[in-house]
């Protein structure tokens, strides 16, 4: 029967879809728009329009500096309907969907294709639409029985960090536990894997997702209530692109709509009406890329030009050059064909010797247009750039013997051969600025001057280089690394006619990825096959055979050609050979498996020495893990899966779950893997152990440092925190020892052990931090259970790894500062004893004051022998600034200096040292707690640096201490919801409560607003340690918040012991 059901479901959701996501469209469109005047204006005069957005599929799917998707097709139509061109623009890795509302704030963009209304883009921003709206829906596998938010309850549920899909739960059920994943992708993986029981995520990117990632086990299951709604944003001084939109976007049929659904989902293919032409539907002939529509003045240019000259680079194959015929050949030529075509345009090259002279010529508008340019600073001064349409990975070229190029920053200082005038000129000098670029004129010279030995290496694309080496026959060069930079290729057009950049701009977003997949096969493919020509060899067999009477020539005929064949051979055989020699002096293993993982007969001598001989035919698992069968059994899992995966996307994702480290014998390895053709898998194996023990020796180098600045800077700290411990370790013992409750006597250590933690992490002293953490986990887990015994505390309490710990952090210090340092302390003048007793005798005699014939000078001598020992409070709390700056630091959170404000107020630093210590977990929950990243501030309206304050005061004999934040506050829901889950009340006893008896649960002893523990927080110790110290001191400790504003803890305690 529950079969039944889902089956019916899933027609019955098909149809909702339908009519969820198809609607804003009320009629047909007539061929033209009800444009004012003033519109009209505004296209003339603005006819490309910025556009950008993220990696978001199917609706923005951003690959290789282009977009496709839903919107990238939706938006064709609104071209068609407006003659406006788009003009795509990738900002940052196309992932960060801040940078992209960041620069139509700032209007370094004109508009965003899609995306939500809030009341803060509102504010910078003008909508149009919307013209597009999806439900969210739940996906789950068929045993988690999830379609609706009621059948969530008590599953994991998987949702993408910051998506709509994740705000709406935190909303409507914040009960719910939810897996925050970087994407959609993984949150349907833990899906998949059994990890998390169901996600709930925008129904498009969802049901697209599930298709991609071939999820068989992951279904939707379910709507909810709530629609995603899809605007246009616009920058908001231009009103008039917002109206022209709106009509554009109203202009837009549900069967247009549904065309374009089912063609990115197919799960909408009821949508279009079966048997529909989708390119009849949506108002064009059967060749989408013909209709193109052009604006008065773009006409009126057309017709007056009649052909549009252009210039190329003449050497530069396989990208483009001038051939032997004067033709313009190459990857660019053949798509400036096509975009010519459906500009219906005729098009003339004019010629030039250099890539020089044609930038000199389209300056001086000697010719139109550039087919195949980078996009630079210096250019965009007298040229227009489109979206660029081709995008090449840069590659450097060195000589064969040199060492394979792992990281750029191994050219630092090395001289680069780069052609003159070509943008990866700029690109280069901005990205790595040590590289000691020199200028040649072409690429065959930059060649030849790398193989004569007059550069280190010379740097283009990967085409452009292997097309120069296989034709000039460099044998001796190699490509040996490749940038982390890419080439992105756009036509460019003269400044002065404007018109050139809308039309070329038309004509690229024309261009599909199929066809420019196509067009670069083709170029790639003849790069490696002109060095034999087939064609004359067969009409020379034909010929032969013609003359067959010739039987001397022809055997002398076919002497040469078997001699040549011998000669292919063996230079076959040399190439080998030396591909063999580099791999074997390239420092890093080689080797190929089978689908039973066993190793083949090729394989570098780095292999030899990584597995201490032949590995031929022994299985690769066993080689990299021989004492680790689950690793043996998960690599060997997945290597079948590689070798019998036939999808790409899925084989990728096999190879992405494959081990990227192993342990061998003392040697850290790395392992990358490569997919080959008959279902064999490549090994890339580099041994890493140096690079990884330098990274170790670093890092226990700079905690020692750390730990020895901390010491100097903190002298007085270091040495207090120390007795503390010193006397905590005596007297908490002989405490716990004789507790008669377990319970008391552990919570009352776990307060003490925690904040010690928190003061050695502050003194950098990682030892011993890390030994209490290990010693706080243990007591943990004794108070989980029913009746702790106070044996096992005190057991707990005796780990003679804490005392190792500090005698390690100690000697550190003591290595680094002498003995000498531990024998001053600080530089008492007067000795401790000393001080005491005259701050005694002071008390006794001001006690005294009426039996005794002191004058006013005598009192004040002895009220300040009294308080000789006394500090400024603010001294005490000095090093929290600094510790608040670094813990922020570490979370990606921007702090603004502050320091401890208020008027000097002397107290005695014995009793109020408690105090200070456990006030580290008020600024630590600051930091972790209060304050928001720069993004979710800004998002917020406020400055990207977070404050945080420190104020100290005296008051009718008592000490006030302030620490506020101006951060997210108190989420007051969040604190009842985990007081429920941990067991602190009831429901209906939280449900009675008001915020300020919910926030009064922060100070309960074992309550954290945290699920998971982590170094800043989540024991719930912090603010419980706070308030029994001042009670300790007779004193309180309350908590004030304001949702969005921030949170304030104050403390009051008396200044004097009654």
């Amino acid at each position: 029967m529950r079969r039944f059901l889902r089956a019916s479901f899933f027609w019955r959701f098909a149809a909702a879809f339908a009519a969820l996501v198809v609607f804003g469209g009320a009629g047909a469109w007539a061929g033209t728009l009800d444009l004012t005047p003033e519109e009209k204006a505004f296209i003339e005069t603005h006819p490309v329009v910025t556009v950008s957005d993220v990696d978001w599929p199917p609706l923005s799917i951003v690959a290789d500096g282009r977009q496709q998707g839903l919107f990238h097709d939706y938006y064709a139509l609104i071209a068609q309907r407006t003659g406006l061109a788009f003009r795509f623009q990738i900002l940052g890795d196309g992932l960060d969907f801040q940078l992209v509302l960041d620069a139509l704030r700032d209007k370094r963009i004109d508009m965003v294709d899609g995306t939500g209304k809030t009341a803060d883009r509102a504010t910078y921003a003008l909508f149009a639409g919307p013209y597009w709206q999806f439900p969210l829906a739940v996906a789950a596998r068929d045993d988690a029985a999830a379609w609706s938010l009621e059948t969530l309850a008590g599953k994991r549920v998987a949702v993408a960090r910051g998506s709509t899909a994740e705000e709406y739960l935190r909303e409507k059920a914040p009960s719910l536990e939810l897996i925050e994943t970087a994407d959609p992708y993984a949150a349907l993986s833990l899906v998949a894997t059994h990890k998390a029981d169901a996600v709930v995520e925008n129904m498009a990117v969802a049901s697209y997702a599930i298709r991609k990632s071939g999820l068989a086990n992951v279904k939707i299951s379910g709507l909810l209530d709530y629609q995603f709604k899809i605007y246009s944003l616009v920058r908001n001084d231009w009103p008039l692109l917002a109206s022209i939109l709106q009509k554009a976007h109203e202009s837009v049929t549900e069967a247009e709509k549904a065309a374009l659904l089912s063609r990115w989902l197919p799960l909408y293919k009821a949508g279009a009406q079966s048997g529909e032409n989708i390119a009849e539907v949506m108002g064009k002939p059967a060749d989408t890329h013909t209709g193109l529509t052009f604006t008065d003045r773009e006409k009126d240019y057309l017709a007056r030009k009649k052909a549009l000259s252009f210039c190329v680079d003449p050497d530069w194959a396989p990208i483009e050059r001038i051939d032997e015929n004067g033709r313009h050949v190459g990857i660019a030529a053949d798509l400036l064909g096509i975009m010519s075509e459906r500009l219906g345009v005729p098009v003339v090259l004019v010629p030039t010797s250099s890539w020089s002279q044609s930038l000199s010529a389209v300056r001086e508008h000697r010719c139109d247009f550039l087919p195949a340019a980078g996009d630079t600073k210096q250019r965009r001064r007298f040229l227009h750039f489109t979206t660029p349409y081709l995008r090449f990975p840069m590659v450097v070229a060195t000589l064969a013997k040199t060492p394979f190029i792992d990281d750029p920053a191994g050219l630092s200082g090395k001289e680069l051969g780069v052609v003159n005038g070509y943008s990866s000129l700029d690109i280069l000098r901005s990205k790595y600025p040590e590289m000691r670029l020199v200028e040649v004129p072409s690429v065959t010279e930059g060649l030849r001057l790398v193989a004569d030995g007059k550069l280190y290496g010379y740097i283009d694309t990967v085409p452009a280089i292997s097309q120069a080496i296989a034709k000039d026959h460099f044998s001796d060069l190699k490509i040996a690394g490749r940038l982390d930079a890419q080439l992105d290729l756009a036509v460019a057009s003269r400044d002065d006619e404007p018109e050139l950049a809308s039309l070329f701009q038309k004509a690229v977003n024309t261009l599909t990825k199929a066809e420019t997949e196509g067009v670069i096969k083709k170029w790639v493919a003849v790069t490696f096959e002109e060095s034999f020509d087939y064609t004359r060899f067969w009409k020379a067999l034909a010929v032969a055979a013609v003359v067959l009477a010739v039987i001397v020539w022809w055997n002398r005929k076919l002497a040469r050609l078997n001699r040549a064949i011998r000669q292919a051979h063996e230079a076959l055989d040399v190439a080998n050979h030396d591909m063999a020699a580099l791999l074997d002096n390239a420092g890093q293993g080689f080797l190929s498996v089978d689908r039973a993982g066993r190793v083949g007969p090729q394989f570098s001598q780095e292999c030899r020495t990584i597995f201490g001989g032949d590995i031929e035919g022994r299985d690769v698992a066993g080689l990299l893990f021989p004492d680790d069968p689950a690793a043996r059994e998960a690599l060997a899992v997945n290597i079948r899966r590689v070798a019998d995966e036939a999808d790409a996307y899925r084989r990728d994702l096999y190879l992405s779950l494959m081990q990227k480290t192993a342990q061998l014998g003392g040697r850290a390895l790395r392992l990358a893997y490569r997919a080959l053709d008959g279902g064999r898998l490549m090994f890339v194996i580099t041994d890493v152990t140096d690079e990884a023990r330098l990274k170790d020796a670093v890092a226990r180098e700079r905690n020692r440092l750390a730990c020895v600045v901390a010491a100097v800077r903190e002298q007085r700290d270091f040495f207090a925190v120390l007795d503390s411990f010193a006397g905590f370790r005596e007297s908490g013992q002989v405490f716990v020892s004789g507790a008669a409750d377990g319970r008391a006597a552990l919570e009352s250590v776990y307060r003490q052990v925690h904040t010690f933690k928190g003061l050695f992490l502050q003194l950098e002293c990682a030892h011993v931090a890390t030994a209490l953490d290990a010693v706080e986990t243990r007591l943990a887990a004794l108070a989980r259970q029913d009746a702790p015994q106070a044996s096992a505390v005190a057991e707990a309490l005796a780990d003679p790894e804490v005392d190792e710990a500090l005698n390690r952090d100690i000697a550190v210090v003591r290595s680094a500062l002498g003995e000498e340092f531990f024998d001053r302390r600080g530089e008492i003048c007067l000795g401790a004893d000393l001080a005491e007793a005259l701050a005694e005798l002071a008390d006794r005699l001001l006690s005294r004051l009426d039996d005794l014939p002191l004058g006013e000078q005598d009192r004040t001598v002895l009220a300040a022998a009294r308080t000789l020992r006394h500090v400024d409070v603010k001294k005490l709390l000095a090093a929290y600034p600094r510790l608040a700056a670094r813990l922020a630091a570490g979370q990606g959170k921007l702090l603004a200096p502050f320091a401890v404000e208020g008027e000097a107020v002397a107290v005695d630093p014995d009793r109020l040292d408690a105090l200070a210590k456990a006030l580290v977990h008020a600024f630590r929950n600051a930091v972790d707690h209060g304050l928001e990243t720069p993004a979710e501030r800004a998002e917020a309206g406020k400055d990207e640096a977070g404050v945080i304050s420190c104020r100290v005061a005296a008051e009718n004999g008592r000490l006030a201490i302030e620490v506020a934040d101006d951060g997210r506050g108190v989420d007051v829901e969040a604190v009842r919801s985990r007081a429920f889950e941990v067991g602190l009340a009831g429901a209906e006893e939280l449900a009675a409560m008001d915020d300020a008896a919910v926030i009064e649960l922060l100070f309960r002893d074992g309550f954290s607003s945290r699920r998971s523990v982590g170094e800043l927080s989540g024991r719930g110790v912090g603010l419980a340690a706070v308030r029994a110290e001042a009670k300790r001191l007779g004193g309180l400790a309350v908590l004030a918040s304001s949702p969005g504003q921030g949170t304030r803890l104050r403390v009051e305690v008396p200044l004097f012991d009654a």
